[in-house]
Order: structure tokens, then sequence, then C-alpha cells
């Protein structure tokens, strides 16, 4: 065909193209500037004219001319950004000058000639440049520049636009997000994943649609790394495999972009705050088990976030307005024993059979004249579903290609004769699973299934706690080891190491089987206990020990196993006479639900366990007055005070001092939140004279104190305030605390800001700061950049110091209720807003501000510490801040 014939003639220069811009694009992110040069301009020098100029035109070269066309674009981009990077300014920034004259609304040219006539000593030009792409984009397009071109007029303002400039590229070319690395070879799929990119390049939403275990997951992530680079704020994935509430779906994403769980709008709304105003993508992937949830949230996304482009997996289409569908079938398999395949070479199922196999035999495996006709009809046999395939491939450790085939084809006849099944394919992956499973030893039988009721990877101590096979011929920790150790050679678990830490995983599919297969039988009750008991150990474990040194490694390892203390909860509080359990797990949790930033889905937990557990007992106290916490936290004071009033009420009847201790002080904090720090004082008082008491643990009032100390500071008695957080700083210190810690030097830089030692209040922001971002609480991000905003205003840094108040602002929008709703520490922000816009002008000002709430909350903390080289706006002339 006339079409066919025109792309194939050019069709590997223009994969040559696209290989060597993937190629400079990721150099260019890694600061090869040198090599990023080279490969781009190779990538260039392959275009001769436009693109399929002798195709006949069609809806299809219509649409692969603007692709390529666009790809020519962004590579030159690249290309030119590089040559600024190795010295070429003055060069680049005349052929800049022409590309901007072509193409005036797209800003990252502005952006790079601004740079690259400041960088000339320019400076006058690099701040016209801006005012002319301002006008095009105003009078034209009728929208303000972006922020990454306000970002930079701010800083040549100021007098560091290399700094700016740095920190654009790696806002452009970091990997940013949570893609994993890939572990094995990516095999065959070049037509889908052409599709995919290029429907994600003109569409919202795409959705890869498929059987189960063909592959769907790995696609996407491939994709998504193809595209990482067009997505400047992250491409970040969402795993639902586990997840078995749909109501969860919201938090689930929420948790994996790190966004603050606190605010109005509950999840949904973080979500929404977190990618505001965002260039991201964002990857759903196996949502056939929670569609609707799913549905309802990506068209919630895609409505309110036009910077949003959403990938989804899944068996079924999600119906979402403007969904766009990649078909994902089985791999191409030979239509005889010794053909070659005719596409592209593509007689893919071999080709992933062989890379597999290859792996998994000791020396290696290769196809030959004497094997080839076996393995094509092996991988016939297997449909070319790459699970079944990747399962069949590593028996060749123990089993010759023939022997393995034969093995298929007596299991693959014996379902055949039992019955119909609703589509052949899925009757051949089923079959498979069931071959590999009949496979597998007693011990090793057993061991697959305990593991399944696991919701995400696990460690090894996780898996021997949980496995239900000591009455299934295991002895001891050796037969355990044993079995795992098989379960992983035969590809039924993987395992995966980060940071030293070895964890294991089952593939969702596999997970799912073994579910089914343990279903109703005495051993899943005994694997759901266990599984319940160990991370109720976790958590009370942690618990009782919050005030010493093991904060930080407990709080890591409930956010690695989030998924399976969900689990948890959801067994006990949809299992009759696991209710009480379900609440005393859901209060546990108290520090993990408020230092993590997880308030929001604390709060479903402990409404929803309280509603089942109405007994009055002290375990009953325990979750009114966390509950009262996270409620009030995100700010419906209403509710919280009701729940800490029923606490009072209850642990007076049961005479419970401990339960009237904690809600008492935490009447004071919600009250010292509402801007009365008179009652606040008083009640605090209360609440740290019962701490006081013999036979409370030490520091067990630490945080009741740093409150307090906060309510003092708004009376007017700093002096006073430094005094209590002194002894809270030094009771810390002589325990390893880290997280009350970082509170109390709040306060001190507060207090120490009130009496005019900006110096002294820099230093300590900056070390309360740091304990902040290691324990990545946004939260307390948002308090202390915004406090290092007012110093910086006091310390003279001009724009830096408004570009430091529009961070803090965002920070303080991410959180969803800025300043907690308090008018008292709101005013210090406002006040700092006043004296800057005076100091520089509006013009600047706002121009600076803009430019802060541009930045993430981790790039607002980078900015605040030093660490971003922005901070040259103001060299810090007193020294290391």
């Amino acid at each position: 065909m006339a079409t066919g014939s025109c792309w194939t003639r050019p069709r590997k220069r223009w994969t040559r193209f696209e290989a060597l811009a993937h190629e400079g694009r990721e150099a260019l992110a890694a600061g090869d500037a040198s090599g990023a040069v080279r490969a781009l301009g190779a990538a260039l020098g392959l275009w001769r004219g436009e693109a399929l100029t002798d195709c006949r035109a069609s809806d299809w070269t219509l649409a692969e001319v603007s692709r390529l066309g666009e790809m020519r674009l962004t590579a030159t981009e690249d290309l030119l950004e590089a040559r600024i990077a190795v010295g070429e300014h003055a060069s680049a920034a005349a052929d800049l000058e022409k590309h901007v004259q072509g193409h005036p609304f797209r800003e990252r040219l502005w952006e790079l000639l601004m740079s690259a006539l400041h960088r000339s000593g320019r400076q006058a030009d690099a701040l016209a440049a801006f005012r002319r792409a301002r006008e095009h984009l105003v009078d034209e397009l009728g929208i303000e520049p972006g922020i990454g071109l306000q970002q930079l007029e701010a800083a040549i303002l100021a007098g560091t636009p290399a700094a700016a400039q740095i920190e654009n590229s790696w806002q452009r070319g970091a990997k940013k997000g949570n893609l994993p690395e890939e572990m094995t070879s990516f095999v065959g799929r070049a037509a889908q994943l052409r599709a995919a990119r290029d429907l994600l390049t003109a569409n919202r939403m795409v959705t890869l649609t498929g059987m189960g275990g063909v592959g769907k997951s790995r696609l996407a992530l491939r994709v998504a790394a193809q595209t990482r680079a067009e997505f400047p704020d992250g491409t970040w994935l969402v795993e639902l495999a586990g997840l078995r509430d749909p109501d969860l779906v919201a938090h689930v994403v929420a948790e994996a972009l790190g966004t603050v769980d606190w605010g109005g709008g509950g999840p949904t709304g973080s979500v929404l705050r977190g990618l505001c105003d965002r260039r991201a993508l964002l990857i759903l992937d196996n949502c056939e088990h929670i569609l609707s949830a799913c549905a309802e949230l990506a068209g919630t996304l895609l409505r309110a976030l036009p910077g949003l482009r959403v990938l989804a997996t899944s068996q079924q289409p999600l119906a979402v307005p403007g969904e766009r569908l990649v078909p994902v079938p089985p791999l191409l398999a030979p239509d005889s024993d010794g053909g070659d395949g005719d596409t592209d070479g593509l007689d893919t199922a071999v080709a992933l059979f062989v890379d597999r196999a290859n792996a998994a035999v000791p020396g290696g495996f290769a196809v030959t004249r004497a094997n080839a006709g076996v393995v094509a009809r092996i991988c016939r046999q297997l449909d070319g579903i790459p699970l079944a395939i990747e399962l069949a491939a590593v028996r060749l450790r123990v089993l010759s290609p023939e022997q393995l085939l034969e093995r298929l084809d007596d299991r693959l006849r014996l379902l055949s004769t039992s019955g119909p099944s609703p589509l052949p394919r899925h009757q051949t992956l089923r079959a498979t699973i069931d071959w590999s499973f009949n496979l597998c030893t007693p011990a090793e039988q057993a061991l697959w299934l305990s593991l399944s009721v696991f919701a995400g990877p696990f460690d090894l101590a996780a898996a021997e706690a949980v496995h239900t096979g000591h009455d299934e011929g295991f002895d001891g920790f050796h037969d355990f080891l044993a079995a795992l150790d098989g379960l992983v050679d035969k590809s039924i678990l993987i395992r995966e190491e980060h940071a030293g830490a070895v964890r294991f995983r089952l593939l969702a599919i596999l997970a799912g089987y073994g579910r089914a297969r343990l279903a109703g039988t005495p051993a899943e009750r005994v694997a759901l206990t266990r599984h319940r008991d160990w991370y109720l150990a976790l958590v009370e474990s942690g618990a009782a020990v919050w005030f010493g040194p093991g904060q930080l490694e407990w709080l890591t390892r409930l956010r690695r196993d989030h998924a399976d203390v969900r689990a948890a909860l959801d067994h006990c509080l949809s299992t009759p006479g696991e209710h009480a359990t379900g609440l005393r797990l859901a209060a546990g949790l108290h520090s993990f639900w408020v230092a993590c930033d997880l308030i929001s889905e604390g709060q479903r937990w402990l409404d929803r366990a309280l509603a089942l557990s109405p007994a009055p007992t002290t375990r009953r106290v325990h979750a009114l007055w966390v509950c009262a916490r996270v409620t009030y936290l995100q700010g419906d004071s209403a509710a919280g005070i009701a729940r800490l009033r029923e606490c009072l009420e209850l642990a007076a009847r049961l005479g419970d001092e401990q339960g009237e201790a904690f809600a008492t002080h935490l009447l004071g904090s919600v009250t010292l939140i509402e801007d009365d720090p008179v009652l606040a004082g008083t009640r605090l008082r209360a609440a740290i004279e019962r701490f006081s008491r013999p036979g409370w643990p030490e520091g067990v009032a630490a945080v009741a104190e740093v409150h307090l100390g906060m309510a003092e500071l708004l009376l007017g008695d700093p002096d006073a305030a430094i005094r209590r957080c002194e002894r809270v700083r030094a009771l810390c210190e002589r325990h390893g605390e880290k997280w009350a810690l970082s509170h109390a030097l709040y306060v001190l830089a507060f207090a120490r800001w009130r009496l005019g030692d900006v110096r002294s209040a820099r230093q300590l922001a900056g070390q309360s700061l740091r304990i902040k971002v290691v324990f990545r609480e946004a939260v307390g991000i948002a308090m202390v950049v915004d406090l290092l905003s007012w110093v910086a205003v006091d310390e003279g840094m001009g724009a830096g110091a408004a570009r430091l108040l529009g961070a803090a602002a965002r920070c303080w929008e991410v959180v969803g209720k800025p300043w907690f709703g308090s008018a008292s520490w709101r005013a210090p922000h406002e006040q700092a807003k006043v004296r800057s816009r005076e100091e520089l002008g509006e013009r600047l000002f706002g121009s600076a501000f803009r430019a802060g709430r541009g930045m993430s909350p981790e790039g607002a903390a980078a900015l605040a510490l030093g660490a971003a080289p922005v901070l040259e706006l103001h060299a810090v002339r007193e020294g290391a801040g």
C-alpha cells in the first residue's frame, strides 16, 4: 500500500532519530551536556526536510508527521539547552531568536533565550525577551507566562539566572516520580509502545486493556519511562492490585504521590492540591477489580488538573470521557514450527521465552535447529501469553524443551476435556498456573497459599510469621527457607532488594490464584490471623518505644508495609469477632497517622472502628482521643471537641487517668489553634500536671510542653517559651528522640525571632527543618519554611525573601488548612508579605512570589535550607545558615 511503502523506506532513519533523541535527553538529565550535544546533534542531522513528504495524505500520515515534528522541536530545545550548558551562549542565543519567531508560544524556547542572553552579559535583553514572551502569551492566548519563565525573570532581576536555569533544567530532566527500575529485559510490543506514546501525547487519558497476565503493567512502565521527560513534575505509579477496598483508592494515590492527607476535600482534595499547576503522569495499574472508584477519581482529577495525564491498565475500559484505548494482545507466536515471523521480525513469544530461559538455565539457553520447532510449539500452546511463557521458561532448569512440551500438552488436554471456559486464552493461563502449582512441592504449595494473604511486598520475617506450613511438612526455619527459595527459583515469588533490605512479592495474578485456593479453608483463617497478629505487634512495639531513637525506623517500616497494615485493619473491621482488635490497631497507629501526614485516612479507620466497637472500654477511650486529634487537625474543631468530651466522660467513668490526661492535653491544643492561648494554657498545664505524677513514662508530656510553650509565646512571653522548650530539647536529646525535638526547635526559633534574634532563629529553624525533611512531615515543613521566610524578610534578602514567602504559601496550600485556621499563626506571614512588597515594589515582589509558589514542598525546603542553588540570591552574608 502507498502509506505502508512510504513509511517502510525511511523507517530505520526515524527509529534511529527517536533513539538518539532519547539518548540525548537522558544525557542532559544526567548532567552530561557534552554527551547530549553529540547525541542530539546526530539525531537532528538525520532530518532531510519535512517528514513523510512522499506519502499520500491520510489521517495516519498527518498524525505521524505531527508526532515526528513535535519530537524534532523537543530535541532542538534539548540541544540548545545542552549548548548553553557547555558555554555556547552567544551562538545559542542567535539560534534561539530564530526559533522563538517561528514558535512564539513555546515557553521553554523563551526560557532558554533569556538564559543564553544573560549568560552572554545581556541582562537588559534577557528581561526584554521576557516582556516579548509575555506580550505574545497575554495578547494572543490570554494567559500569563508559566512558572518557569516567572522564576527565571525573578532570578535575573535578583542577579542569579544561572542558578534558576539550573533548577529549571533539574525540573525538566530529573527523574521525578516513583517508577521502579526494570529488573528484566523488555521484549517486543513495538506497535503498542508507539500507539500508547502517540495517544498519550494527544489525549488526557489512555488505558491499556487486555486479559490478566498479558503484560499490561510492564508495557505501562515502559511507556512511562519513554515519556518521562515530557512530565517535568513527575511520573507516578499507583499499584492497585493489592487494594481490596475501593473507598481507599484516593488514599493510595495520595500516598504514592507523597501528597499531604490533610485539609478539606479528603484524600481527593489532597491529590488535587498536590498536583495543582503541575505537569505529571499518573499510572493507575490494575484497575479492573475497583473499576468504578478508579473511573470516578480519574474523571475528577482530569477535569480539575489540565496538566495531568492518566495512563491506566485494566481488563476493561474505565469509560472516562475522553479515554483512549490501546488493546494489548498476547505476543506473536510462530504459525509453524520453522517460521521466522513476518512483521518486524516479531515472533516475540519465542523471543520472550528464550530471554527468560537464558536467564534461568545455568550456562544459558539458545534456539537451535534441533529445538526451534519444540520452542515454537510451546509458545503456541501457551497462546503467546507472557506470564504463562515466563512460568514455563524457568522450568528449563530441570526439564528439556521436549519434556516441557510433553507436560504442557498433558495439562492442556486435561483442561480441554473438563468443560467450557469463558475465553480460551484465560483457560490457557489458568492451566499454566495450575501446572506451575502442581510442580511445586507440598511445602512450596502451602507457602504460596499462605503468602497470598499479603497485600504488598513483605520481608523474610513477615513471611515466616504468617506461613501456615508448620502442619504441612515444615520442619523449622530450614524447611521454610528451602520452600521460599524454591518459589523464588520458579519465579512464583519476585525477590527485590532496596538499600540492603530484601523483600518478596507475588505477582497480582498469582496472589489472586493463591487466595482463591485458600478461600474458606481452615488454613485461610490461620494465615489471616497470623497476618493480623504480625502487624498488630509491629504497630504496638513501635508505639511503646516512640519517645526514643527508633522513631524514624518504625515510621519507615510502617510506610513500607502500609498496604498490609490496611489489609489487617480491613480484615479486623470486616470479620465478626475481630472489631475490638481493629479498634486497638487503628488507635495504636496514632503516631503514624500524625507524623506521616495520614490524618484523613486515620480518621476514616477510627470512625469505622469506633462505630463497630461501642463497648465502654479503655481501648475505646484511647481510640476516642486519637480520633479527636486527627479530626480537629483537619479543621473540624467541633467534631474533634465532641470526641474529646465523650472521651473525658468515659475515662472518668472507667477511672482511666491516662485517657483523661491525653484528652485534656488535646483540648488545650485545639483551643490553641482556635486562638485562645489563655484557655489553652490552663488546659495544657492541667494535662502536664497529670503527666507528671509517678508511674508515667518520661517524655509523655513533651508535646504538651511544646504546645504550652507556643501558648506562652502567643501571650507575649517568649522568654518563658524558651525556658520551657529548652527543657524539652534537653529531654529529647537525652533520649535520642527527634520528632518532638523538631517541634521544640520550631517554637524556640519562633521565640528567638519574636525577640529580634534572627541569626539564632534561622539556625534553630534550620535544625527543625532538617529533621522534618528526614521525617517527610509536610505540615512541619510548611510551618518552618514559613518561619524562615519571615527571617529572610528581616535579613533583607529582597527577592529571595519574596520567593521564600511564595514557597511557604504554596506549602500551606498543599496542606489544605493554612496555618491550621489560626489568625494568630498567620499574622506574621501576612506582615512579612506587606514589608517585602513595600521594599521590592509590586512588580518584582509579584514575580518572585509567584516563582516561589511554583515550587514543590521539597524544593521549598531545599531553598530554605540553602541546598538549592537559587539561595545564592542572598549569599547568606552572615555565614552558613
